[in-house]
């Protein structure tokens, strides 16, 4: 019925962990690189050893990208 507020157990299907990345939005395009809803500005994380790792806030994406572009070089 494609009611998004519809949870009754006979209008929900199976899925996956993959099924559930395909139905997320990215809000950049760079992995990595997320805005933030509450304060306008860009975050940059990477995961290093198995641990994610906040590389702080940026207010350019610009900014944001260039600093998980240095991560991964240092981090490979």
């Amino acid at each position: 019925n494609r009611d998004k507020g519809d949870n009754r157990f006979a209008n929900l299907r199976n899925g996956t962990a993959m099924d559930n990345l395909c139905n997320t939005k990215r809000n950049t395009k760079f992995p990595g690189v997320y805005k933030r809803n509450d304060s306008g500005k860009y975050r940059a994380v990477i995961t290093a050893n198995g641990s994610k790792v906040n590389l702080g806030c940026y207010k350019t994406h610009l900014a944001a990208c260039y600093a998980r572009w240095q991560a991964e070089l240092n981090h490979l």
